[in-house]
């Protein structure tokens, strides 16, 4: 059985989700016994062939279309069983050892439910992305009030014991999240 599941939500975003699944692709093999599951919601930009014409039988896809982003990443979290749950956004690359570091975290330190990183900023990033960077990336090393849920890895029994994201949010969820694991 796969320790840790990597679950990623997509809805048109095909040229981010390249670089994406490839890197997720590159973490999981080197990590060794992790499932990547896809959810797709509505999207019409060809993300559903590319992951299957690509991918087949590597990434599992599952179809959410009409659905918030709460009730996409729970829909994505509830088709494995995994000690471990990795929430990647579409638009997000990981260096191989990303699963592994992050696995090593949680088996070294079990009152953590959850672990994240920072999140870099594209080359030319928008207004929203570097106010959003700089309200949630202070420069020093600390004890974060908030882990985004595009670079989340939580303890599955945790997850589950909170309930999961909340599916009446329509953003927003990995704060709540957050609040209610700690």
């Amino acid at each position: 059985m796969p320790r840790l599941t990597a679950v990623i939500p997509v809805r048109n975003s095909l040229p981010e989700l390249r670089p994406c699944l490839a890197s997720i692709i590159g973490a999981a093999n080197s990590f060794g016994g992790c499932q990547v599951i896809v959810v797709d919601n509505g999207s019409n930009d060809g993300s559903a062939e590319f992951i299957t014409g690509t991918y087949g039988n590597l990434v599992k896809l599952v179809n959410l279309p009409d659905a918030n982003i709460g009730m996409v990443r729970n829909e994505g979290a509830r088709q494995t069983d995994t000690d471990y749950i990795a929430f990647i956004d579409s638009d997000c690359v990981v260096p191989e050892a990303h699963f592994f570091r992050a696995a090593q975290l949680l088996n070294e330190d079990e009152s953590l439910a959850a672990v994240g990183c920072k999140v870099g900023l594209p080359d030319n990033p928008g207004w929203i992305e570097s106010t959003w960077h700089k309200l949630h990336f202070p420069t020093q090393d600390r004890n974060p009030d908030y882990l985004n849920s595009g670079n989340l890895i939580v303890r599955r029994s945790a997850f589950e014991q909170v309930g999961g994201f909340s599916s009446d949010l329509i953003t927003g969820e990995d704060a709540e999240l957050g609040q209610k694991l700690r």
